[in-house]
């Protein structure tokens, strides 16, 4: 008997920045494995440069690039109403990964289009812009963010927090969204002491008590105050060490921080780091004081290597899938040195956390068949004119 055929899958993805960090890495954790399951993915990036852009052409993907809108909004509106009139009518899906909602263009542009699958992906829980521009951006979230439901079929969040963010009251009153975990490839971060050997002897740490920070160096991120607590830690662990993983526009105003704090020969700036599940091994505590975050999915990939976490809470509790995990406020680094200071001392023994990330779903390979299931019910209740809910 015959095999049906599976209709390929043609998704519009959206959100990709120029810089590696927790989205575009969950980004590509979906989309890779999924290129090999009748699944096609291009992107639309508003940057010039497309994280991992390598990778998807390798794939066989697209990037299409358009000009932001902040930096010249008539040559944005020019460019994005082009692309959708050459290209629009291709998809199957647009999935729009967004930290909040001030531009609704693409989905709206779907829509024009026919696209059947229009998804808003809410990635964070607040708004981590600042200045005049962040008023500006805040403003226009609550606004659209009131009838976005004209565009949007569904709504999905990383966590409970940023449904609650990015979605409009009648959504999440009615509970008209679904969580879709930040989920990964779960294996490379379990723990590995023969790899911790080895990344810490190429690091140069030698025994240290290493203190660990994996995040884009942004003011949301708060890496400024994470430097504080350390310089505090510092004075009665002296041979402690501080590595920084990311790279982003404070880093420059980070490394004076730490020089003015006379900590050069103790923290290690490594930038943009593609070893991630590696340099966790290396650690012995990750700490991370954000602002704002819609999860957190570094704090998942050190929970899952082992490690003993301080963060901020900020942080949704949703988060924490072992009790390992201490989530203190951002007011007072002398609270976040003592708790290093304790965690050091009285914390728990290492263990593989992967058991655990499986359990509590975000272990990629269940995540995946969710979200291929939910794109194409969609399509196929569109192609029989029935409408469901997904």
């Amino acid at each position: 008997m015959a095999q049906t055929e599976i209709k390929p899958l043609l998704v519009l993805v959206v959100g990709m920045t120029d810089r590696i960090g927790g989205l575009e890495t969950f980004l590509m954790s979906y989309c890779e494995p999924l290129f090999g399951r009748g699944i096609h993915f291009d992107f639309l990036c508003r940057f010039p440069v497309c994280s991992f852009q390598d990778r998807i052409e390798e794939m066989g993907g697209r990037v299409f690039h358009i000009c932001r809108r902040s930096r010249n909004p008539v040559r944005f509106y020019r460019e994005i109403l082009t692309f959708f009139r050459e290209h629009g009518q291709e998809y199957d899906v647009i999935w729009d990964n967004e930290c909040m909602m001030n531009d609704l263009t693409p989905l709206q542009l779907a829509k024009r289009s026919g696209i059947p699958c229009r998804i808003y992906h809410s990635h964070n829980a607040a708004n981590t812009a600042v200045g005049i521009k962040g008023k500006l951006q805040g403003m226009l979230h609550r606004l659209h963010r009131r009838y976005a439901d004209r565009y949007v079929t569904d709504f999905w969040a990383c966590s409970e927090s940023a449904a609650q963010w990015g979605c409009p009251a009648r959504v999440t009153k009615r509970k008209l969204y679904r969580i879709i975990r930040n989920a990964m490839n779960i294996d490379p971060f379990g723990y590995k002491p023969e790899v911790r050997r080895r990344v810490r002897q190429e690091l140069d740490l030698g025994d240290a008590y290493v203190v660990g920070f994996v995040g884009q160096l942004t003011s949301a991120k708060n890496a400024g105050f994470l430097l504080d607590a350390f310089s505090i830690f510092l004075h009665s662990n002296p041979d402690a060490a501080l590595v920084l993983a990311g790279d982003g526009v404070e880093r420059t105003r980070l490394e004076e921080q730490a020089k003015r704090l006379e900590l050069e020969e103790r923290v290690h700036f490594l930038g943009a780091c593609d070893r991630i599940p590696e340099l966790l091994q290396a650690l012995d505590l990750f700490a991370m004081p954000s602002k704002t975050e819609g999860l957190g999915i570094a704090a998942v990939e050190a929970q899952i290597s082992g490690l003993d976490c301080i963060l901020s809470d900020r942080f949704p509790l949703e988060v924490c899938f072992r009790n390992n995990v201490v989530f203190l406020s951002i007011d007072n680094a002398q609270d976040w040195a003592k708790a290093m200071e304790k965690t050091r001392h009285h914390g728990h023994s290492r263990t593989d956390g992967r058991d655990d990330a499986q359990r509590a779903g975000y272990d990629i390979k269940t995540q995946l068949g969710l979200v291929e299931t939910l794109w194409r019910a969609k399509n196929d209740s569109e192609i029989s004119g029935v409408q469901i809910s997904i």
